[in-house]
Order: structure tokens, then sequence, then C-alpha cells
């Protein structure tokens, strides 16, 4: 017989993941255990019947909304009510954990950041000879701390012009030798220090020509564009720039994604091991190319491929390079490669209709790779706005009606003795409802009391530390108060923290200290006029 599952979602009773602190049993176990340690012989009807019990399952219940409160997501806790009372509290990562670059690694990182830059190299420079006099034979010294830059220009952004490597800017234009120096400069160590000259190298423009054949399922415009992408990543490598949640995910520490990182960077994030995996070209093997289009997805095979090269001018010299590249092409020194073209005939069948890559799109042709489309930092993600955080429903509501200690309290025919145990206990409830009530208050001013903004920008409310909740849904507070708060119809001034004193020792200040006006009168003190058990005339 085949059992149907069960896949209506359940809540489990005895989850082991849920927390203690969210767990009404737990609490009530926790509460029991106190009570026996602290009670001992005194109180051993520890039943559901009993008074105590019911107390500790109400407060356990109340703690209950205070642990769900407190659990929210950190984010709500500190969301102000609106955008204008946001504080200056949250620094974003890029803000306070950059830090000047160190490294060899982290120089290139920088100046990799530059747009027209497609890759960069420094090498200690070993040419700033000591002018000291040495013994035959001796090798003469060098400055240490002194750095040459290799500089690949990016050729394949179409702002930078490959005659005079300079950037096409609305101001004067300057070439990429400038940009780099003006970057490490600014950031030069102490001890430091760049040659003056960057060794920007030079194009070599190559070309391939090829035949190749795709299934027949292929989109054989979106196989070139891979194909292309292919070629100029090969023949021109340069590091990828990700988010840095792409650089977390990755496995990455916080600490390793801004090690050596400024903080006027705006661009993406290099992973480490790929830049120092990347080397510069000296050779183009025919065979890699071959290899590296057979693995396109939708290539069925490689038919013909030829590399060709232009001729260069090296030392004043042109250095002609053979027309056609069948195995190896030889990469002159100071000199970086660059995919002209790439002329390649693109067929499903042998009778079918090509395609040319003159047909694609100027983007394809001329593709450079993207420094500012992912994001280089983190901002504070503000949600929900809960205004309801600090409201506080008063435990005595949930006392069975028999103890007569919610709203309405107990029948007028109830013997006054019963009525004063009521007060007696609403009385004990206070202590209890002060806390969870003040938890509340304090929960809900969480972000004041982690706010950055200076005092003179904050309410005399905003700067202060500890806030008390309000008891006003305790029932009848009032009447457990000797000075309640003073209502919309009545406007005498008083307060619960008013501390009453003799009549004799108030007139005995009066006559220290005489008031200045006529603030104080005999009408003022009749409210607060009261009998004491001992005397009935007394003013205090």
């Amino acid at each position: 017989m085949t059992t149907m599952e069960n896949k209506t979602p359940t809540i489990l009773k005895n989850d082991p993941d849920f927390p203690s602190g969210l767990s009404f049993e737990a609490l009530r176990r926790e509460g029991l255990r106190l009570v026996g340690e602290l009670s001992g012989k005194i109180w051993t009807d520890h039943n559901t019947h009993d008074p105590g019990i019911t107390t500790l399952e109400v407060l356990s219940y109340a703690l209950l909304d205070l642990g769900y409160r407190t659990a929210l997501p950190i984010n709500e806790l500190l969301t102000p009510a609106n955008d204008a009372d946001a504080d200056d509290n949250f620094f974003t990562p890029a803000q306070i954990l950059t830090n000047n670059p160190l490294t060899i690694t982290d120089y290139r990182k920088m100046l990799l950041s530059i747009g027209e830059v497609r890759n960069a190299w420094l090498v200690v420079s070993e040419t700033n000879g000591l002018p000291i006099a040495l013994p035959k034979g001796f090798q003469q010294p060098f400055l240490n701390g002194i750095y040459k830059i290799y500089v690949e220009p990016d050729f394949y952004n179409p702002s930078v012009k490959p005659a005079k490597t300079a950037v096409l800017t609305n101001e004067k234009p300057k070439t990429v030798s400038e940009l780099v120096l003006e970057q490490v400069r600014s950031h030069r160590n102490l001890c430091e220090d760049f040659e003056a000259e960057v060794t920007v190298l030079k194009q070599l423009p190559i070309q391939l020509k090829g035949a190749i054949l795709l299934y027949p399922d292929a989109d054989a415009r979106r196989v070139y564009a891979a194909i292309y992408r292919a070629l100029v990543n090969f023949i021109s490598p340069t590091p990828r720039f990700y988010s840095l949640n792409e650089m977390l995910e990755r496995g990455k520490t916080i600490e390793e994604i801004f090690e050596g990182r400024p903080f006027d960077l705006q661009s993406g994030f290099i992973d480490t091991d790929e830049l120092n995996a990347i080397r510069r070209r000296s050779e183009i093997h025919t065979s890699d190319l071959y290899a590296l289009i057979a693995r396109i997805d939708g290539v069925q095979s490689v038919q013909t491929l030829t590399l060709t090269a232009d001729n260069i001018i090296t030392n004043a010299a042109a250095t002609r390079l053979p027309k056609e590249i069948k195995w190896c092409l030889d990469i002159p020194e100071g000199f970086a490669p660059f995919l002209a073209d790439a002329e390649l005939c693109l067929k499903k069948t042998a009778s079918s209709d090509v395609f040319f890559s003159d047909d694609l799109t100027a983007f394809e042709r001329n593709f450079s790779r993207l420094r500012n489309d992912v994001a280089a930092d983190l901002t504070f993600d503000y949600g929900f706005f809960r205004d309801d955080l600090s409201s506080y429903r008063s435990i005595q509501r949930d006392f069975p009606r028999v103890y007569g200690i919610n709203d309405g309290g107990l029948h007028a025919d109830v013997a006054a003795q019963r009525r004063a145990q009521a007060l007696q206990f609403k009385g004990y409830l206070l202590f209890f409802e002060r806390f969870l009530a003040d938890y509340l208050a304090q929960l809900a001013h969480v972000r004041d009391l982690f706010s950055m903004t200076p005092d003179s920008r904050r309410t005399a409310e905003q700067r202060r530390t500890y806030f008390n909740g309000g008891l006003d849904d305790v029932p009848d507070v009032d009447k457990l108060l000797r000075f309640a708060r003073a209502t919309a119809a009545d406007d005498t001034v008083s307060t619960s923290l008013a501390v009453p004193v003799l009549v004799s020792d108030l007139n005995e200040l009066l006559t220290m200290f005489p008031p200045k006006g006529d603030l104080l009168d005999a009408d003022f003190f009749k409210e607060y006029t009261r009998k004491t058990p001992t005397t009935t005339d007394d003013k205090r």
C-alpha cells in the first residue's frame, strides 16, 4: 500500500534549531529551575493552578515578544522614520577599509583602474647606479626602491589614439604615460620612486583569417562575438573586474579584497590570483588559436586559420614580419599584440550562406573591457520602519479575569480587602512592567544610541542614553501612582518623580530661597494635601 507524502507546512513543536530565547517551553523550564533554587521548601506547588506559576507563564510569554523584536534584522532596528532622519552612522567598506598601495601587485591593480590601461607591470629598476668608483670586477650597485613601469594601452578603447598613445579628452590631451605617472606619484610610498619615463608598449596589429564550420542550430552572430572575445582575451590578456559581492562569493576575505586598495578607486576588484597568472605575451602559437576557437560553443570544426602581422619599426629600422605566420609569431620587445581584424567565414554546411565579420556591430569589432559596470562598494540597506517597536502591551491583560487586574477590575460589590489585594498584586507586577516597557523603549532607540551624528545636530531626546517606556496600557495605572500624569482636562503640574516633604521643611527652604514673583500660593499646596494613617491634617 502506498502512502502519500504530506506536504502541508507545519511548525515543529520541538525544533532543535529554534533559539531558546524564542521558546516558551525553554523559558518556562528555566523559570521553574530558578524558582526551585531560590524558594527551596517555601514554595513547592509548581502545578499550573498555582498563581505563581501563572505569573511565571505570563512573564515568559512577555519575554517571547521581547525576544522576537530583538531578533528582527538589524537594518530594520536601525531604520529611521524617513530619509530626512537618516544619520551618518554607517561607513561603507570602501570608506573605512581602503589603504595606500604597498606592494607591486597593489600598484598594478591601481594602474589597471585607469580606463586607458589594459595591463601594467612594475619591475625593480637596476639602471640607476650609484655614482661611486668601484674596483674592477665589482658590479655597480643600484638604488633599491625605484621602479620601472611597463604599460600596455587599451588599444581596443576608441578613446586611445595608437599613434601618439594619447587619450582624447575635452581638455588638453594627456598621454597614457602622463596618466600613469600622475596616479603612481599621488600614492607613492616613502623611500620609493618611479622612473620618469614610463615604457608604453607599442601596438603590434595582427590579423586573423579563417573558415569555421558551425553546428546547424548555432547562432552565427553570437558564435562570432564569442570567438572575437576569446581571441582578444588570449592575445591581449587582462584581468576581469568583479563586484564586491562577487569577490565575497569567490571565497575572498574582506581583508584580501581591500588589501592595498586606494580610497579614490571607483572601479571593481581584481582577483590577485588571476592577475599574477597573466604574463606579457612574447609569442603567439597558431595551434593555441585553433584549440581556443574549437572550444567555443557552437563550433563544429576549424577548417582554416591564417595569422598575419603588420611590419613594425624598431630603433628607426623597419622589421619585416612574415606575411603569413604558420606556427608561431614572436612578439618583438617593446610591443604588445593587438587583434586588428578577424575576418572569419562562418558557415553551417559547405553550400550554406557565409557570415562575414564586417556585418558585426562596432561594439563587437572594438571590444574593450568594461571597468565601471560592477559595484565597487556596499551600501547600507535600510529595511522596513517599525513604528510600533516600542509599543508595550501590559501583561496584566493576559491574566485570567478572576484575578481582577484587567480592565474594569473587580465588581463594586467585592469586599474592600479583595480590591486592595488586587491593587497590591498590580503594584507587584508594575515592577516587571517597568523593566519590560523600558527594554522596548531602549530597543526602539538603538539607532540613537549608536548614532555618530554630532550632538549639535541632534535633539535633546536623541542625545539621551537611557529611555523610559510608557505604562499607559496598564489598567488603572493612576491608582498605582502617588502622583499620576496630568491629563488633558487637568492642567495640574504633576509628576511621578515628585517627592513629598513636610510643610515645615518647605517653609524653611522658602525662607532661605524666597521665590521670585507670585509662583507659590496656598491654593497650589492644596493639590498635594493627603492624609496619612497616623495624622489627619498634616500637609505634605
